[in-house]
């Protein structure tokens, strides 16, 4: 079974219907829980596509939200010691976003075969214990 961890705005991209980007994200979604893969993600992606339908008040939406994270069959990473310092270099050797540090140590940490993402910046980069970092036109 292949590891893969999808990055917030895969998430975001799918679930908030993404005019350009959304129809790429659901598929990469489908194709991860429909295939041989595992799903890994970020208890911060889920903080973050909380923001704005608890803004809107759409407390049905949050609540579907809490479900699928809950019950996907998603593996939430932990952030550990050993990500903290994985970040540590990332951040100041790579000097990329906080966000994407933690999301990538916390991958790397996890063992991940692919991770997945719209940042072009990121799937330029190597990281140890990531098997390769692919952008929205991974066939997964």
């Amino acid at each position: 079974m292949s590891r893969v961890y999808l990055d917030t705005n895969i998430f975001v991209y799918a679930f908030e219907g993404n005019p350009s980007f959304g129809p790429q994200a659901k598929a990469i979604l489908q194709r991860v829980q429909s295939k041989d893969h595992l799903l890994f993600g970020s208890l911060i992606t889920l903080s973050e596509l909380l923001v704005l339908p608890i803004r809107e008040g759409n407390s049905s939406y949050v609540a579907s939200l809490k479900h699928f994270f809950r019950s996907a069959g998603i593996t939430l990473v932990r952030y550990t010691h050993e990500s903290a310092d994985i970040y540590a270099e990332l951040r100041a050797i790579q000097r990329i976003k906080p966000l994407d540090a933690y999301h990538l140590a916390s991958a790397a940490v996890a063992g991940i075969d692919t991770f997945v993402t719209n940042d072009i910046k990121l799937t330029k980069l190597s990281v140890a214990g990531i098997g390769s970092i692919e952008g929205l036109d991974t066939q997964l």
